[in-house]
């Protein structure tokens, strides 16, 4: 219920990016109208059902693809070629692979899982599949890989690998600065890369190509706000069905066969978010961290419940149900004690990020337990059921 609202915020700031480009400024308000118009906009597609949402994901998916493996050679060529004689910020592409600080990593990471994501996303059409069992193991396992090493560190390999003292900007007191503090400082560094190496390499068609690609990752998105509200409507949907949430939230619309109420209270939920995240850098990493806050303890749930689930059955695997589950429960732990780390001891802005995420989650589980706690009550179902009975 975050992260489609991590999205609209996204989206907020990159159309004030775009019309920058045009010399038009969009102020604070003109933010929230455009978080509250787009998140609107993404409830109405999923409102209108799943079908034409799969098919506008899926164009949205190959034109974004397409455009980060563009970018990521023109990006390689610009650091070969060497048009404008710059001083790279690495030396060699190891070093932009090789780790620098474990703690910078570790910090990272828990921002960065929000480009991988919506792989989960997969197992939500299990019951349209024709093959479950196969197919959405499959498609899991491919997400990533397209997502992961194919799409995004290719990418950001490329970025970086293209780095030099020729990306130019302002500090925060009007200095210049160059290479990775000039990238620091931009509110949109790629764009800011892919005019400089459309200006040196393309005959000066760096302003067009940052608009060209700006849109895409419009495109992208949208593709990807729209992914993560179905999802998440979707497990809502069961949850009201089985009487663990609100029954309203498990209504479905007449004609177009989707729990109407729960798309529209989620745009809503999600413009606000969106609408918070645009008012500051901080703020919008808070809601990040919150929103990976909830995915890392799904995850680290999930390996735990798979070790649990499996132990016994006939088709147990050592490295899938036990072995797999392990790691993977283990480097979510790392994720969480990382925020909580940075929360209490890191200081400055890493800090109050933290703590402003730890604080949006600690208040989302508070309600989730009150209503648990109310709802049992009304039910007349135990919480806990006694060992042995």
């Amino acid at each position: 219920w975050v992260y489609p609202g991590v999205m609209v915020a996204f989206m907020a700031i990159l159309i004030s990016y775009i019309a920058g480009l045009f010399g038009v400024a969009v102020s604070g308000l003109g933010q929230i109208v455009i978080a509250v118009v787009f998140s609107a906009l993404v409830g109405f597609i999923a409102f209108r059902g799943v079908n034409g949402s799969t098919l506008t994901s899926i164009i949205i998916n190959v034109i974004q693809l397409t455009a980060l493996a563009g970018f990521a050679v023109l990006a390689i060529a610009y650091r070969t070629l060497n048009p404008d004689h710059a001083n790279f910020v690495f030396s060699a592409g190891s070093g932009v692979v090789l780790p620098h600080s474990l703690m910078g990593i570790l910090f990272q990471s828990t921002i960065a899982i929000l480009i991988l994501v919506g792989f989960e996303s997969c197992t939500a059409f299990g019951a349209e599949a024709i093959n479950p069992q196969r197919d959405v193991p499959r498609a899991v396992l491919l997400s990533l890989l397209i997502q992961g090493v194919i799409a995004y560190l290719f990418e950001y390999f490329a970025a970086n690998y293209a780095l030099s003292d020729k990306l130019v900007g302002k500090a925060a007191d009007g200095s210049a600065i160059t290479g990775l503090a000039a990238a620091a400082a931009s509110s949109a560094p790629i764009g800011d890369m892919i005019q400089l190496i459309g200006d040196s390499m393309l005959g000066g068609i760096g302003f067009g190509l940052t608009v060209v690609i700006s849109l895409t990752v419009a495109l992208a998105i949208l593709g990807t706000t729209l992914s993560a509200m179905n999802t998440g409507v979707r497990i809502t949907f069961a949850m009201a069905q089985d009487s663990e949430m609100p029954e309203p939230l498990g209504l479905l619309h007449g004609n177009f066969a989707t729990p109407h109420a729960a798309v529209w209270i989620m745009a809503g939920v999600s413009a606000i978010i969106g609408a918070i995240g645009t008012l500051s850098v901080v703020n919008l990493t808070a809601v990040t961290l919150a929103s990976n806050l909830g995915t890392f303890v799904l995850y680290a749930l999930t390996c735990l419940w798979t070790i649990i689930a499996f132990n016994g059955r006939k088709e147990y695997s050592f490295f899938k149900h036990t072995l797999v589950p392990i790691v993977g429960l283990l480097a979510n732990i790392a994720m969480l004690v990382t925020i909580f780390y940075m929360g209490f001891i890191g200081g400055g802005d890493a800090s109050t990020e933290s703590l402003g995420a730890l604080a949006l989650g600690g208040v989302w589980a508070l309600i989730s337990i009150i209503y648990v706690v109310i709802t049992s009550r009304q039910s007349g179902r135990s919480l806990m059921h006694v060992l042995g009975t």
